[in-house]
């Protein structure tokens, strides 16, 4: 229903004196305390599937033909399908009903472009394969997103303008100690990995306070899912096991199960058990396998699988799906 046949219909109903000034008072406040959910359609969930064909379409013709094409045409298939895609998401993304083929350009646009200026960098001289061509595309397409994002507040501009500043962040921080031999470039980038994760989650809260809870669930979850996953690999695996980072992951597990509570979210809840299941097998297989029968040990992991599925189960409805 439009703004403005809700609005009609209450004047009709003040007319009939159905209802009252407080009541659409008393309604709006509470409105205001609810925070709004994006629902995915079924329209927008086919419109990304037809944005990601699209790409690949685009991707298999470059892959196919790149040696036999000419500079513009590469330039035509890359960066103006780019620009192009980029333009008719603007357009569509004027009307709200079409958001979700707006979207979809969009992503076209995130996917291809990039492509389209290395290929305009190459084209020119610069060296492209390095981290210093990287920084240069991503910082492009980090400030054009983000531009975007500032002018339109849309979720799919937002998203990807924090995907090209990670990018960005990654890049001209590799970019800034190349030349120094002594820096572990696992760990290096794992520690910047677990950096952006808490990044991500600072972002998903503060969605979260201002009521966008589909960015505040993106953001929180894609925040989890990196922090985690960096000090898990950052724990190593025998010989070279780190037993500080070993330590330290059941306290940020318990820590990612507090807030899983506290925020309501089913997506900390399963992806924290998940990680705890991962390293229950990470530190049998390092520390238990000597002295116990494998079988034993595949038994032992077994049951451990079935307390943390129910324990997350009776966590979620204990207190996030009753909440």
């Amino acid at each position: 229903m439009e703004k403005e046949d809700i609005l009609e219909h209450i004047k009709n109903l003040a007319a009939r004196e159905n209802i009252s000034e407080e009541e659409i008072i008393s309604a709006y406040k509470k409105g205001l305390t609810i925070t709004p959910q994006k629902s995915t359609s079924v329209l927008e969930v086919l419109s990304y599937i037809g944005g990601a064909i699209v790409c690949l379409g685009i991707g298999v013709f470059l892959w196919q033909n790149w040696g036999i094409l000419t500079i513009t045409t590469k330039l035509l298939a890359t960066l103006g399908s780019g620009a192009a895609a980029f333009i008719i998401g603007v357009i569509f993304g004027r009307d709200f009903r079409l958001e979700g083929i707006a979207s979809a350009f969009f992503f076209i646009a995130a996917i291809v472009s990039p492509i389209g200026l290395f290929v305009v960098f190459n084209s020119a001289g610069f060296d492209v394969s390095g981290f210093g061509g990287q920084s240069l595309v991503s910082g492009i397409m980090f400030v054009t997103f983000f531009l975007s994002h500032l002018a339109s507040r849309k979720s799919v501009l937002t998203f990807f303008a924090v995907v090209f500043g990670s990018w960005l962040f990654l890049s001209v921080t590799s970019l800034s100690v190349e030349e120094r031999q002594f820096v572990d470039d696992l760990k290096f980038f794992l520690y910047r990995a677990g950096a952006l994760g808490v990044f991500y989650f600072l972002l998903g809260a503060l969605y979260r306070k201002k009521r966008n809870l589909y960015l505040a669930k993106v953001f929180s979850g894609l925040g989890i899912i990196v922090l985690l996953g960096a000090v898990f690999a950052l724990g190593g695996w025998i010989p070279n096991q780190n037993i500080v980072w070993e330590l330290l992951f059941p306290v940020f597990i318990i820590a990612a199960l507090v807030l899983s509570i506290k925020l309501q979210s089913t997506t900390f809840l399963v992806f924290t058990s998940l990680y705890l299941m991962a390293y229950i097998i990470k530190m049998t297989a390092e520390y238990f396998t000597e002295g116990l029968s494998w079988p034993f040990i595949l038994v032992l992991i077994g049951l451990s699988f079935i307390l943390i599925g129910y324990t997350s189960i009776y966590l979620s409805r204990k207190y996030i799906t009753e909440r």
